[in-house]
C-alpha cells in the first residue's frame, strides 16, 4: 500500500508541475532604447506565446529608414515591415512557443536610436 501512495502522489505532483509549466508561459516584455549603425543590422532573441496576439513597434530618430523582420523558432518570417520610414509597427498571432529572432536593419548612411516595444 505505500508504494501505491508514493505512486499516487508522484503522479499528482508530475500533473501539477505540467499545468503550472503550461499554465505560465508569458511572452517577453520588450521596451528597449538603443541604436543601429548605417547599413547594418541589430538582433534581437524574443519570446513569444503561441496562439496569443503579439507585437513590436521600433520608433526610429527620423534620420534613416528603419525595417522590422520577425522570424518564428523554425527561421520563418512571419512579419515584417519595410516601407520607406523607420517607424515600424508588425502584429502577428505567434504559431508556436519560443524564441524568435527580431531584425531592425538600417538602410542609410549614418546610425539611427530606436525605440523598441512590445504590445
Amino acid at each position: 500500500m505505500f508504494s501505491s501512495t508514493r505512486s499516487t502522489v508522484f503522479a499528482i505532483f508530475f500533473a501539477a508541475i505540467c499545468a503550472f509549466t503550461v499554465s505560465t508561459a508569458q511572452a517577453q516584455n520588450v521596451n528597449h532604447h538603443d541604436r543601429v549603425e548605417a547599413y547594418t543590422t541589430d538582433v534581437y532573441n524574443i519570446n513569444f506565446v503561441a496562439g496569443v496576439p503579439s507585437g513590436l513597434t521600433v520608433d526610429g530618430d527620423g534620420d534613416t529608414d528603419l525595417d522590422l523582420f520577425i522570424y518564428d523558432p523554425y527561421g520563418n518570417l512571419v512579419a515584417w515591415d519595410d516601407d520607406y520610414t523607420d517607424y515600424c509597427i508588425c502584429n502577428f498571432v505567434p504559431q508556436y512557443n519560443g524564441t524568435y529572432t527580431v531584425k531592425i536593419k538600417n538602410l542609410g548612411s549614418v546610425w539611427n536610436a530606436y525605440h523598441m516595444w512590445s504590445h
